[in-house]
C-alpha cells in the first residue's frame, strides 16, 4: 500500500469553528454539507490535477468532513457544459453550495461576452430556483491571452464583482496573487510555471479567501470523523457478494480497487474503532453507492464525475464521512444501488478503502 503524507495530515480541531465561535451540536445533528465545484482547469487542477496542492485539494482540506464534488473540466467552455447537461447533473445531486468559475475559456474561444453573461445568469437562476447557494469566482490573469483577450477578461471580472460582491456570493482572486510589476500576469511566487494556473501556494492563498461561515452556514461537528488517521481497511481485506473486478488504474487509494456494476453487489469492510470515512474515485460512468453501517443504510452517494483529458476519473477522495459511531467492532458495506445520475454512463461503484478512528 502506498501512503501519501499529505493525505494523512490531521485536521486540528474536533469542532469545526472556521474562524468563529461555534457551539457543538450533538452527533445526531450532524449532516454533511455537499459542495460542488463547477469550473475549468483552475478548479479542476490545471497542469497537475492529481496533486494535493490544487484548489480542489486545498478546499477539501478546509471543509472536511463535508463532501466536495469536482465537476470541473479543463479546457471546457459553457457550450461544452450545455451539451453535457452539466447543470442538470448538478441539480440532480442536490448540493447545498455550488462554486462557479466560468467564462475564461469562452473568451479564449472568441465567444461574445454578452452570451457568456447570459449563460451564467441562466445557470444562476436555475440554482436559485432550487434554493442552492451559488458563489461565483473571478479569474486570475492569463499569460497566454493577447491584449484584447486580457481586456475582455478584466471586463468579465468586473461584471462578476458588480453582480455578486454585495450579496456575499463572490470568490474574488486577491490582487496579491497578481504580479506587482504587471497586473496582467500571475505573481511569480504563486504561478504554477505556465502563467495560466496557480501553483500550490497560489491555490492555498486563493482557497483561504473563502469565508466559510459567511458564504454558507457550516454546521459544527462534534464526535464525527474529524480528520484523516492512517487507519485504513483496503479492498483487499473486504468480503464481497456478487460480481466484482479488480482494477489498478491511476488514482485509487492504495493503488487498487474493486469495481462492480451489478445491482445489489456488496463489499464489506470490517474494523474495530469509531467513526469512519469512505474513499472512492469519481468517474463519468459511476453510479450511486449505498453505504451501510452494521446493516443499516446510512446514505446514498452519487459518485459520478466528469474528468478530462483523463478518462479514468478523479483521484480517490473521501466521499462520505460518518457522524458519531460508538467504539466497537463494525462493518461498513458498500452496495451497488442500481441507480445513477441521469448524465452518468453507468451504475458502477468503486469499493476502494475506508479510513477510521480508533
Amino acid at each position: 500500500m502506498r501512503f501519501h503524507a499529505w493525505r494523512f495530515t490531521r485536521l486540528i480541531a474536533i469542532i469545526f469553528c472556521f474562524g468563529i465561535t461555534a457551539v457543538a451540536q450533538t452527533p445526531s445533528d450532524f449532516k454533511p454539507v455537499k459542495v460542488v465545484l463547477w469550473g475549468t482547469s483552475s478548479f479542476h487542477g490545471g497542469k497537475n490535477p492529481d496533486q494535493p496542492g490544487t484548489f480542489c485539494g486545498r478546499l477539501q482540506e478546509r471543509i472536511f468532513p463535508h463532501q466536495l464534488i469536482n465537476l470541473s473540466v479543463g479546457g471546457a467552455t459553457l457550450p461544452f457544459y450545455e451539451e453535457q447537461k452539466t447543470v442538470d447533473a448538478i441539480l440532480d445531486m442536490q448540493p447545498d453550495v455550488v462554486f462557479v468559475m466560468q467564462g475564461s475559456n469562452d473568451i479564449g474561444s472568441g465567444r461574445d461576452l454578452d452570451d457568456t453573461y447570459t449563460a451564467i445568469e441562466e445557470a444562476e437562476a436555475r440554482f436559485d430556483k432550487k434554493g442552492i447557494r451559488t458563489v461565483f469566482s473571478t479569474w486570475q490573469p492569463r499569460r497566454d491571452f493577447d491584449e484584447i483577450r486580457q481586456t475582455r477578461l478584466l471586463t468579465l471580472n468586473q461584471w462578476l464583482r458588480n453582480r455578486y460582491a454585495s450579496f456575499n456570493r463572490l470568490l474574488d482572486v486577491p490582487p496579491t496573487l497578481t504580479d506587482p510589476d504587471n497586473p496582467l500576469q500571475i505573481n511569480p511566487k504563486y504561478d504554477s510555471g505556465d502563467g495560466v494556473h496557480f501553483g500550490d501556494a497560489g491555490n492555498q492563498a486563493w482557497s483561504e479567501q473563502i469565508d466559510l461561515p459567511v458564504i454558507f452556514n457550516f454546521p459544527t461537528v462534534s464526535n464525527s470523523f474529524d480528520g484523516l488517521t492512517g487507519f485504513v481497511v483496503e479492498e483487499t481485506s473486504a468480503q464481497t457478494q456478487g460480481a466484482w473486478t479488480k482494477t489498478d488504474v491511476w488514482g485509487h487509494h492504495g493503488g487498487t480497487a474493486l469495481l462492480s456494476g451489478e445491482s445489489g453487489a456488496a463489499a464489506e469492510f470490517s474494523y474495530t474503532g469509531r467513526n469512519f470515512c469512505v474513499w472512492s474515485k469519481r468517474r463519468n460512468d459511476f453510479g450511486i453507492v449505498e453505504i451501510l453501517l452494521d446493516g443499516k443504510l446510512l446514505a446514498e452517494v452519487d459518485t459520478y464525475g466528469v474528468h478530462w483529458p483523463k478518462d479514468d476519473g478523479y483521484r480517490a477522495t473521501p466521499i462520505y464521512s460518518s457522524a458519531y459511531v460508538p467504539s466497537g467492532r463494525h462493518t461498513v458495506t458498500l452496495r451497488v444501488s442500481g441507480k445513477k445520475n441521469p448524465v452518468s454512463g453507468g451504475i458502477t461503484i468503486s469499493a476502494d478503502a475506508i479510513e477510521y478512528q480508533r
